[in-house]
This record gives C-alpha cells, sequence and structure tokens, in this order.
C-alpha cells in the first residue's frame, strides 16, 4: 500500500508509505477510504495528512496524462472530486508538508483547514504555467478562495517556488516548524481545532467554500 491509516485518539492520520505520493488511482481509492470512514464515524474529529520523504505530494500521475485516452477525464474528476470533499469534510483537516508540494498536491494542501510546513526542505508550487497547463475552474475557485488576491495571482502566473518563509508571509501555510516537530505540531493543531460539533461545521464550510462547490 502506498499509504497508510492511522489513529491517534479522534484524529486519523493518512501517511504515504513511500515515494512522491502522486494522486494516482491507488493513493484516490485510499483517500476515499479514509473519506468515507471519517463521514461515517461521528467520533473523528480531525483528520491529518502527510507525505514521506522528500514529499507531501507531486500532483498528478502523469503515467494517466500520458496516456492521453478515455482514462484521462475520469481521473481528473476523481481528482477533483478529491479536492471538494476536504474541503468540505466535517472536522479539522491539516496538511504537513513534510517535503515538495507540487500541482495538484499543493491544491490538495490548501483544501485542507490548516497547513504545516517543514521550515528546512520542501517547495509550494503551482508550476501548471510552465508545464502549458490551465486549472480547471474548481482548481482556480479553491486557490483563489484559500489565498489571498495577491498570493494567488503570483502562484498561479508565475510558478513560483515557495520556500517555508514566503510561504508562511504569503499565509500559503499556518506555520513552519523543524523535521522533528512537524507531525506532533500538525496532530497538536487538529486536536486544538477538531471535535466541533459536526454539523455546524459542516454547513459553515458549505457556505464558505460555496464559490468552489459551484464547479463540482
Amino acid at each position: 500500500m502506498p499509504m497508510t491509516i492511522e489513529v491517534h485518539d479522534s484524529t486519523v492520520l493518512l501517511r504515504s508509505a513511500e515515494g512522491d505520493n502522486r494522486l494516482s488511482s491507488v493513493v484516490l481509492d485510499t483517500w476515499d477510504e479514509v473519506l468515507d470512514r471519517v463521514e461515517g464515524d461521528d467520533s473523528i474529529g480531525a483528520l491529518v495528512s502527510i507525505g514521506d520523504a522528500k514529499f507531501y505530494s507531486y500532483g498528478l500521475d502523469v503515467d494517466v496524462l500520458a496516456a492521453a485516452d478515455a482514462s484521462v477525464g475520469p481521473y481528473l474528476d476523481r481528482v477533483l472530486a478529491l479536492l471538494h470533499r476536504v474541503l468540505v469534510l466535517p472536522v479539522a483537516t491539516v496538511a504537513a508538508l513534510n517535503g515538495h508540494a507540487f500541482g495538484a498536491g499543493a491544491i490538495l494542501a490548501l483544501a485542507h483547514d490548516a497547513r504545516v510546513m517543514r521550515i528546512d526542505r520542501g517547495l509550494f508550487c503551482l508550476p501548471e504555467v510552465d508545464l502549458g497547463f490551465d486549472f480547471p475552474p474548481l482548481m482556480s475557485a479553491l486557490i483563489r478562495t484559500k489565498l489571498s488576491p495577491f498570493a494567488a495571482q503570483e502562484a498561479m502566473t508565475s510558478g513560483h517556488r515557495y520556500r517555508s518563509g514566503e510561504a508562511v508571509e504569503r499565509h500559503i501555510v499556518d506555520t513552519a516548524v523543524a523535521e522533528d516537530d512537524l507531525l506532533d505540531t500538525a496532530l497538536q493543531i487538529a486536536a486544538r481545532r477538531g471535535n466541533k460539533q459536526r454539523g455546524a461545521l459542516g454547513a459553515i464550510k458549505a457556505d464558505l467554500y460555496a464559490a468552489v462547490s459551484a464547479h463540482r
């Protein structure tokens, strides 16, 4: 399995087990399993995701894209569905950026309520402009909802690679910490923000992100 699922008190931890954690069909299957579990279990108050080694997530599965066949459309639909489900999940969500977050992997991090970045390693980047891709409307709306107008414009049109200091300054991430403190910090934020009334939190997120949901 490319990802493992752990439970820490009332927080579910989704951890990449190996590699660059691209959003392959297997990774998407695991995410769907976790989100089904969180949505169906009222005892769960938070979700934390973390990558492996140098990568949080390197984005889309290039093998699917390279095939340029009928599988691409359904695959992209699954990715967009994942982003939306994380965005409106009725529990606290925290992304622990242990390494590079690129493209759809960076947007997945933005779909979480909070982000913690490793201070000494890893880049946050939306490289689509350099790769010749535009952003599907749901992705564009999500980025523009989560980032300030300046940060969204800069990140989307320049493909800039943000290190931790710049990412904190632009409010792309909430904080940056040493590698040894990364997961503990993410779990602490999850515990602090978790265990809210799920119906209320879900309704609040639905209202906050209505402009994104309109592109489902």
